[in-house]
């Protein structure tokens, strides 16, 4: 308190001219920190011009109370003696109560000022909280700096429409038409529809004016921006269209208007987009017609655009249909089908997803440059070629960054690529958060960054993006296995017994989504497995319930069980005989569940014997990818035991077999890598590490997520754990931790490694020198392991003995 008194007598003893430049100082330094809160806290910008306004009416006061207290200063403060005698007289009228002043001196004191200074900003301070109470923390706008240049950005915004009902939703079509039109012209590039329809929606405009346009426009790098209209007048429609430049005001640069019957509008669109270039440019816009980069038929474009809707709001069967309308009425709708194949692959209809892809790659002709290279790249990564796949999207991503598609199929490669290119999922999440940036309804975003935010155990993230999502998309099948997702994340027992018995009604697509998200993205085993137990039932179909058991396979490896694993092969068996030979060989390979040789011997034998069928099994939604593989499936698995069991001659001809086979295009690719896989087995057997890396590294292992997802011999989990235990025998520790989390976070038929994974990671941590890590990793190890067959027992102990070690260092 003295301090502040020492402060007080200071500030009297100054001028008023000091006084004034301590307040200017003093409020240019409190101004800064408010715009620093704004800023941080992404409160509205004009709290800073709040802020000054409350500095400006200081500012007299602050004056007055330095006048009043230098003019009126009593005795006190200075020696009479100094004073004319005047000057000492008027001091001592002023100072009487009642004389004249006394009351303004009494009220301008700098005790009063000082308090009401803090009065006004902790009013301040309370607005500001309130606000960001009552409005919630707005989101953050994507700098203006990531767009590029603004004079050759271009925001087309709905157009106004009047006349019939009936064409209301040219509205929003013009959006995409015009944009299509406009979109490389010259320099031009459009902001993408969706990202500019996604803001107005989240942002509730009703009314766009030039004012208004101008600053969406603004927010996403564009300096220029179209308004118009639409008049429908007994079928005959009157279009008309102003091209402004944001920092030009309310006047248009260039105006365009055309006439046409309804079914003639595409015609209508190339001269509006002509015209308003010409006005810009002076010159001719040198392009296709809309029609020949879209489609030429009317019910078709409304069909699209109430799909492009759906799609949005994350309706996504609706959207399908939509979709299918618009190919139905023009077989040669290119966007269509690409739509349509993005649907279908959410819906998780790989095939129909195939299909529609390659329909719209043989009709790319009629797609803009633009979307000609957002499909080659799609391709690319459903084929398996991520790491094209993501260069080309990064590459669009620098001329189009507002591209949510782009966004999006980039958020997807990352997310389900990442374990098998040495990634986490993690990596995705920018990808996601500018997709909802953008489209903050986005339901696929929404669950992807659900499921990053379960990894990386941030419960009230996963809370709130599931709750988010379901209010978008509240029933079916889909929320039954978010619900799960939800339960088993936050570890909520009450809500795990209610998807139990919700789950018991449901689908078989929504408990084996239900069982892949909890046991991949929630680490919970135990839980999957509550999941999985009510898959397997007798009053399930045949190929659900072998899929069943073979989940419940990986579950139980994944927990060191491996007699209980066998037995779920025993029970499958004769319901798909192929499926339980097959997975029972495959694991048995792994030399860490440490089967004897005669065991090995045995099921050589039996695949010898074994003569799959020839016919290729009807589709069925639940049948693995790789049904019609089977005689493929036991050379390969021949090859590789013969191999282990160090009969090179005989592994050498499984593979010269192999090599040698016909087949689908995704057949003859895998069994290439097969192929490398036995030599590589050979290499090894014969301790040659270094030899049976060199060998595995030759092989692409470039395929479809779709498939790696579903199968682990699509998956090539062997090779890929092969490969990780090369590279910690050569010491290359870091590159192995890579492949042992390929395990993690990718897939059901990975689980069986999950115990793996975390116990060599923790083995190299500790050689590493990082022995946090490795108690973590074994901690986690021992929880999954707890209940091990007996035959484990030492590696229990082992890392059982090695925690103990860590924690006491």
């Amino acid at each position: 308190m003295s301090t502040l008194r020492q402060l007080i007598s200071e500030i009297h003893r100054r001028s008023l001219w000091q006084v004034l430049a301590i307040y200017v100082v003093g409020g240019w330094v409190g101004y800064s920190v408010v715009q620093g809160l704004t800023e941080g806290l992404d409160l509205p910008s004009w709290f800073p011009a709040l802020a000054l306004v409350l500095f400006i009416v200081g500012l007299p006061i602050v004056l007055a109370t330095a006048f009043l207290q230098e003019g009126f200063r009593p005795s006190s403060h200075r020696d009479p003696t100094l004073l004319p005698e005047a000057d000492a007289h008027v001091e001592a009228v002023v100072a009487e109560p009642g004389a004249p002043g006394f009351a303004w001196r009494e009220l301008f004191t700098w005790r009063n000022a000082i308090m009401g200074g803090v009065f006004a900003f902790a009013l301040f301070g309370v607005f500001s909280a309130g606000w960001l109470l009552v409005a919630g923390t707005p989101t953050r706008e994507v700098p203006v700096a990531m767009y590029g240049t603004g004079g050759t950005r271009v925001a087309v915004l709905p157009f106004s429409v009047r006349g019939s009902d009936e064409y209301a939703y040219l509205g929003e079509g013009m959006v995409n038409l015009l944009g299509t039109k406009l979109d490389g012209a010259g320099d031009l590039r459009t902001v993408d529809p969706r990202a500019l329809l996604g803001a107005i929606e989240r942002d509730a405009v009703d009314q766009i004016d030039p004012a208004r346009a101008g600053a969406l426009a603004g927010s996403f790098g564009a300096g220029l921006f179209v308004l118009g209209d639409v008049l429908e007048i007994g079928g005959q429609l009157h279009l008309e269209a102003a091209l402004y430049d944001v920092s030009q005001g309310s006047e248009p640069v260039a105006t365009a208007s055309a006439e046409s019957a309804v079914d003639e509008i595409f015609a209508a669109v190339d001269e509006l987009a002509a015209q308003l270039l010409v006005g810009r440019a002076g010159g001719s816009s040198g392009s296709t017609g809309i029609a020949t980069v879209t489609t030429h038929s009317l019910p078709a474009l409304r069909a699209y655009l109430e799909g492009e809707s759906a799609f949005r709001a994350g309706r996504f069967e609706q959207a399908l249909s939509a979709f299918q309308r618009a190919v139905i009425e023009d077989s040669a709708f290119a966007l269509a089908y690409y739509r349509l194949s993005i649907v279908a692959e959410w819906l998780v209809q790989p095939d129909r997803a195939g299909s529609y892809a390659e329909q719209a790659a043989q009709l790319s002709n009629r797609l803009t440059d633009h979307d000609r290279r957002v499909l080659q790249a799609f391709m690319l990564w459903r084929e398996g070629d991520a790491d094209q796949a993501e260069r080309l999207y990064r590459s669009i991503l620098g001329t189009h960054p507002d591209d949510v598609e782009v966004w999006w199929q980039l958020g997807e490669l990352l997310f389900h690529y990442g374990p098998h290119r040495g990634q986490s999922i993690t990596v995705s999440r920018e990808a996601w958060e500018r997709v909802l940036f953008f489209e903050p309804n986005h339901v696929p975003a929404l669950v992807h960054m659900a499921r990053i935010a379960s990894v990386e155990k941030q419960p009230e993230e996963l809370d709130s993006l599931i709750r988010l999502a379901l209010a978008y998309q509240p029933g079916g099948d889909y929320a039954l296995y978010m619900n799960a997702l939800l339960a088993y994340g936050l570890e909520d027992e009450a809500a795990k017994q209610q998807v139990l018995a919700d789950l018991a009604l449901a689908s078989d697509n929504a408990r084996n989504n239900a069982a892949y998200n909890v046991s991949v993205f929630t680490d919970d085993v135990d839980g999957a497995a509550e999941i999985t137990e009510s898959i397997i039932q007798p009053s399930r179909s045949a190929a659900v319930r072998v899929s069943g058991h073979v989940v419940m396979t990986n579950l139980d490896l994944a927990r060191g069980r491996w007699e209980a694993a066998s037995q779920q092969l025993t029970a499958a068996q004769p319901l798909d005989y192929a499926a339980a030979l097959e997975h029972r060989a495959l694991f048995s390979l792994v030399a860490f569940f440490a089967r004897p040789e005669t065991e090995l011997e045995n099921l050589r034998a039996e695949l010898v014997a074994w003569d799959p069928p020839a016919e290729i099994p009807p589709p069925d939604p639940y049948a693995v990818p790789h049904d019609d593989l089977h005689e493929q499936l036991r050379v390969y698995l021949l090859g590789l035991l013969s191999a282990r069991l160090d009969n090179e001659a005989e592994a050498r001809r499984y593979a010269r077999e192999l090599g040698s086979m016909g087949g689908t295009p995704e057949a003859q690719a895998l069994a290439r890598d097969q192929v490398q896989g036995i030599l590589a087995q050979i290499a090894w057997t014969q301790g040659n590490a270094r030899e049976a890396l060199e060998i595995l590294e030759q092989a692409p292992m470039t395929r479809s997520y779709l498939l790696t997802v579903s199968s682990s011999f699509y998956a090539l989990t062997y090779e890929r754990y092969m490969r990780a235990e090369l590279l910690n025998t050569l010491g290359r520790y870091e590159e192995a931790a890579d492949w042992y989390r390929s395990f993690l976070e990718h897939s059901t038929y990975d689980v069986a490694f999950l115990g793996v994974s975390h116990f060599r990671r923790a083995e190299m941590h500790e050689k590493l020198g990082r022995p946090e890590e490795a108690a973590r990793h074994y901690n986690r190890f021992l929880e999954l392991w707890s209940q091990a067959d007996p035959e484990y027992q030492s590696l229990v102990d082992y890392a059982h003995e090695r925690l103990t070690q860590l924690l006491e260092e």
